[in-house]
């Protein structure tokens, strides 16, 4: 059966791929290969039941050819603002009762990683280069301990290639961040950062 799909659609499509999870819109496209490893009680949505796309190749790295992955665990939410895209062979990885919210028109370019414990919350307008990772936790625990905070990217926010969004971020509107950037703490509207880790260039006036 899963060789009959593969055929038709030309799709990679992961072993671990289940039937049954919740996509509460018509309109997303799956523009390429993609993976799936999604529990049944996880909702892949878009607001307003309007168009948005995955596996787009977009950026240095994107190509048709990149495998997509889509993790979700159970109760946790991928939501997608119209015209929002995600590039072929990223990552978007949700723990159990977590979201990953992306506004509308707003793109992750190709190989980048959103990975969400708790909630990860990118406005409208954003431009998100290749190969950028955001993500709201360690990725590991230390000492029996891992520590969670959400990350929060406001409208118009602009991130360049190789970038690093780390746990308990905030970005404010009209934000600019360097290429190659670490990310650790929290800017304001306007602010033009860039380095490892992150500081504030100049802030902008215009």
């Amino acid at each position: 059966m899963l060789k009959k799909i593969r055929n038709i659609f030309n799709y990679n499509f992961s072993l671990h791929f289940r039937f049954l999870f919740n996509v509460n819109a018509k309109r997303i496209r799956f523009l390429g290969p993609f993976e799936f490893n999604v529990d049944k009680n996880s909702i892949i949505s878009s607001t307003n039941n309007s168009a948005c796309f995955i596996g787009s190749p977009i950026g240095a790295t994107g190509r048709k050819s990149l495998i997509t992955q889509i993790k979700l665990k159970k109760n946790s939410k991928l939501i997608l603002g119209e015209n929002s895209i995600i590039g072929s062979g990223c990552t978007v990885s949700c723990n159990s009762n977590a979201i990953i919210s992306i506004g509308k028109n707003s793109y992750i370019a190709s190989t980048s990683i959103l990975s969400s414990s708790q909630s990860v919350t990118i406005g409208e307008n954003c431009s998100i280069s290749w190969n950028v990772t955001i993500m709201d936790d360690d990725g590991h625990t230390f000492r029996n301990h891992k520590q969670v905070k959400a990350i929060t990217i406001g409208n118009n926010v602009w991130i360049g290639a190789n970038s690093i969004i780390l746990k308990g971020v905030n970005l404010g509107d009209n934000v600019v961040v360097g290429t190659g950037s670490v990310v650790t703490k929290s800017f304001p509207n306007n602010s033009v950062i860039a380095g490892v880790p992150a500081k504030l260039i100049k802030t902008i006036t215009d």
